[in-house]
């Protein structure tokens, strides 16, 4: 929610950040952004220009946040236990709980117009691509192609996991609901997808 002591760019960001969430990506208007800003709709075409620039800029911002954050979590050099992982993924997942709509504003395009030029596409196949090299030192040569299939396995269960975890209500019932029970979910599926390579060196 914008704030009084914000600059005007400022609250828009987060005012069509709100509108995204209230209404979807595909549903926003000017209108709207402006609403949830607490400015005018002309106040947007003069710092934005357009309502498409002002999105585009918004899902940047909100990737950068996203993957910006890899080095809170992600030390350098090797990585030789799961236990960075599991904090990053946590961050992630938890985020996208919390921000569902943003989530899926960044997948629509590969997922909806099975576009492969989206900017959500090319940070996520760069964060695999980093987290695979600081992973591969730890694990035998004769495992490194199937470690990067993992990685994919756990990025695709997680993602869905976080975009839309009712979809596996009737069967688990509320067991994901908490962020500590989503936790023990992530840790658990890092473990076992990741932490064989890490052990099969020990």
């Amino acid at each position: 929610m914008s704030t009084p002591d914000q600059s005007p760019q400022e609250r828009i960001i987060v005012g069509t950040i709100a509108a995204i969430e209230a209404e979807g990506i595909q549903n926003v208007t000017t209108r709207s952004i402006a609403r949830h800003a607490g400015v005018n709709s002309a106040a947007i075409n003069y710092y934005f220009r357009t309502k498409d620039l002002l999105i585009a800029q918004v899902l940047e911002f909100t990737l950068n946040n996203a993957f910006g954050d890899l080095d809170e979590f992600i030390p350098d050099g090797p990585l030789t236990d799961t236990a960075p992982l599991k904090a990053y993924y946590r961050h992630i997942v938890w985020g996208m709980r919390k921000y569902p709509r943003i989530s899926q504003a960044h997948l629509y395009e590969p997922m909806v117009n099975r576009s492969l030029s989206s900017r959500a596409s090319e940070r996520l196949n760069e964060f695999l691509a980093t987290i695979y090299e600081k992973l591969t030192p730890g694990c035998p040569a004769h495992l490194h192609e199937r470690m990067r299939l993992s990685l994919v396995q756990l990025q695709s269960a997680l993602l869905m996991s976080g975009l839309a975890p009712e979809a596996y209500q009737p069967f688990i019932g509320d067991r994901l609901d908490t962020q500590e029970s989503l936790d023990r979910y992530v840790d658990q599926f890092v473990d076992d997808l990741i932490g064989q390579y890490l052990r099969s060196v020990r």
